[in-house]
């Protein structure tokens, strides 16, 4: 019977084991090019568009560009850069993803040719833009590929074309709430994450809304959306950590209103306004928001809570039978820590329970119960730290 329940005990073990190592691996391949990825100068920013805009003209009819044509775009793709079996693949990528952005947002389809969007890609450093009827990407294969978020730009653009073609060329039609940066990058960052390669300004992979999440636990204060609306650019050379943060807030709010509202709300904004669209004042959308977060903050909370109290069962199992489960043990706080910082909690948040678990460990050997009451008191009180959500 002993002999039976010791095999038993040894499934279960290794079942464990090879379920935390699964668990383990999943966020650690999105984290790692976030955590290897070197942040560039942002100086590149303005030297970069300037350099591009006075010799565009050049850089399309260089001899080491090569033009290719799809149904919807004029692309310029570098030879030594680019095989021809990469060009192709990229070029039916993109058009894959233009439907996609489309669908998403419910934009009218454009076919005409006069709006043919030209695609640029450079293999230098540099970075990436959109001038509404062309875009530019720098070194996709880098890693940092920012192509959807710049043709979302050029698809946004043509929306207006068309809406100011369509009111007999009045560009008056054009609601104040839609010229500026603001509407406009909170569905480039909305599309991109929904539908980019993966490493991209300002996420560079991560859940958008869990890395906000994390800005609340940490008492971050979200800036006003009617200041951001007012800003002439959510980028600041100086202040790029703000940058990123900015950028995020816009691409929370989009999914929130076009996950709540629907997108034809949020494209009515062009031409109606916030108060139009929604029948609500952006200061009512941005307290609904905020709530949503909370909320969102808090069910996250919950959710990594429950997966710290399983890896403090499988502790408690350990301070019983040592050797059984220590490797159990080890990977299921590897896991922990891997989900815990891809939802972007801080090192106190998540380092703590290692500690209560060492901590038990260490007391079990002195006495097995006072063991298990600080396993469970310290793991306890620590994950409860992941629900305390500051105001915002």
């Amino acid at each position: 019977m002993k002999r039976t329940f010791r095999k038993n005990q040894l499934i279960i073990s290794w079942v464990v084991l090879v379920v935390a190592l699964c668990l383990f691996f999943w966020p650690a391949a999105k984290l790692w090019p976030a955590l290897t990825y070197e942040q560039p100068d942002v100086s590149y920013k303005v030297s970069s568009i300037e350099d591009f805009t006075s010799n565009i003209d050049k850089i399309r009819n260089s001899p080491t560009m090569k033009q290719y044509s799809s149904e919807h775009f004029e692309f310029y793709l570098p030879i030594d850069y680019m095989s021809q079996a990469e060009a192709n693949a990229y070029i039916k990528w993109v058009e894959e993803r233009r439907g996609k952005v489309l669908e998403y947002l419910n934009h009218q389809d454009v076919s005409d040719d006069e709006l043919k969007i030209e695609v640029f890609v450079l293999d230098r450093s540099g970075v990436s833009f959109s001038n509404g009827k062309y875009f530019v990407v720098y070194d996709p294969k880098s890693g940092l590929d920012y192509t959807v978020h710049e043709l979302t730009h050029s698809l946004d653009w043509q929306q207006i074309v068309l809406l100011v073609i369509e009111n007999d060329e009045n560009e008056d039609i054009l609601h104040q709430d839609a010229l500026n940066n603001f509407f406009y990058e909170q569905t480039a960052v909305l599309a991109e994450e929904e539908f980019g390669a993966g490493m991209a300004f300002p996420n560079y992979g991560m859940p958008v809304d869990a890395i906000i999440y994390g800005q609340l636990r940490q008492g971050t204060t979200i800036e006003p959306l009617e200041s951001l609306k007012q800003r002439e650019g959510l980028l600041d050379d100086n202040e790029l950590t703000i940058s990123e943060w900015r950028y995020l807030w816009a691409g929370s709010f989009a999914r929130y209103l076009i996950e709540t509202y629907g997108a034809d709300a949020h494209r009515n904004v062009m031409t109606a306004g916030y108060q139009g669209a929604y029948q609500k004042p952006l200061t009512e959308l941005e307290q609904e928001w905020l709530t949503s977060l909370r909320v969102g903050a808090l069910r996250q909370g919950i959710m990594l809570s429950l997966g710290g109290v399983l890896v403090l069962a499988i502790a408690h199992l350990c301070l019983g039978r040592f050797w059984l489960w220590l490797l159990p043990v080890m990977t299921s706080l590897l896991a922990f820590l891997s989900w815990g910082y891809y939802l972007s909690y801080s090192d106190d948040e998540l380092w703590g329970l290692v500690i209560a678990v060492v901590a038990g460990g260490l007391f079990k050997l002195w006495k097995y119960k006072i063991g298990v009451v600080t396993l469970w008191t310290l793991g306890l009180l620590l994950l409860l730290e992941s629900l305390i959500i500051p105001a915002i």
